[in-house]
């Protein structure tokens, strides 16, 4: 057998129906819906921009290092700050920022 054999085993025309048959029996799955019963997901987290000092960042990459157990991203150092900031009484936090800020 050599490849003249492979010529002419089926025309173009009989190949393209086969092919549009087989994709017209096919699950459309572009788009899935999903099929989880329950809640649907919801996202609670938006992304924002802002400048942090070359200092600054350095420290959030260090702190993001400290937990041995756990992987903590520089965004999860700064939710975390936030939080514990917004747990303090309101003298405290302008304390806070007038240390480090300057009066």
């Amino acid at each position: 057998m050599g490849f003249g054999d492979l010529k002419g085993r089926g025309s173009k025309k009989n190949s393209d129906a086969l092919a549009e048959s087989f994709i017209a029996g096919a699950e459309a799955r572009a788009n899935p819906q999903p099929t989880a019963v329950g809640r649907a997901r919801v996202k609670n987290r938006q992304s924002y921009l802002f400048s942090l000092s070359t200092d600054v960042s350095e420290q959030v990459d260090q702190l993001s290092l400290l937990h041995r157990q756990r992987r903590v991203s520089r965004s999860d150092v700064i939710r975390v700050a936030v939080q514990a900031l917004a747990e303090l009484p309101e003298d405290q936090v302008l304390a806070l920022i007038d240390r480090h800020l300057g009066s």
